[in-house]
């Protein structure tokens, strides 16, 4: 079974998708003029970095996001385990 990474981020001006397939990184874009043109000025080294950075920030929020879900569960645990005790 070949894994694949993907990157996907969208916003009504700007397209980014990078899919990291087992013989490399393909890197998807579209959007406004001045995206285009900072995008196509890049090297291929430096879009693949990019991506891989967008890939950690976005690993690193759905970490946070699932440690502040985790500590919302424990307190609401904790209220209500002291609301039984009475």
């Amino acid at each position: 079974m070949r894994e694949r990474a993907v990157v996907f981020i969208s916003s009504s001006k700007r397209y980014l998708k990078c899919v990291r397939t087992p013989r490399g990184w393909k890197i998807y874009y579209k959007g406004d003029p001045a995206f285009v043109k900072f995008m196509r000025s890049l090297s291929r080294e430096e879009k693949i970095r990019l991506c891989k950075r967008l890939s950690a920030l976005i690993q690193k929020s759905a970490r946070r996001e699932m440690e502040k879900i985790e500590k919302e569960i424990e307190r609401e645990f904790k209220r209500l385990k002291t609301l039984f005790k009475v």
